[in-house]
């Protein structure tokens, strides 16, 4: 499994964050939800959490496990980070 926390400049109050993952150097990959941390909000940041579970045939020995985030907002503008 892999879990992380992602925090993040609030720009608005209705927001989609993604985790973005690929085993295979981007040959293929799967988008993963991450989920408000409630009353995470401290005025300018919030916080999202998610755990993936991981295919165990994927990770082989010299394998990468790479990943990059999006925000979408309600209004249709789309942030990427990695």
């Amino acid at each position: 499994r892999l879990y992380g926390t992602i925090k993040l400049i609030s720009f608005s109050l209705h927001k989609r964050v993604r985790i973005r993952l690929t085993t295979n150097q981007w040959h293929s990959f799967t988008d993963y939800d991450a989920s408000y941390i409630p009353n995470s909000h401290d005025g300018c940041y919030d916080r999202f959490t998610f755990t993936i579970e991981l295919d165990p045939l994927a990770i082989i020995p010299g394998n990468l496990i790479e990943f990059c985030l999006s925000y979408d907002t309600l209004t249709g503008q789309q942030f990427w980070d990695n």
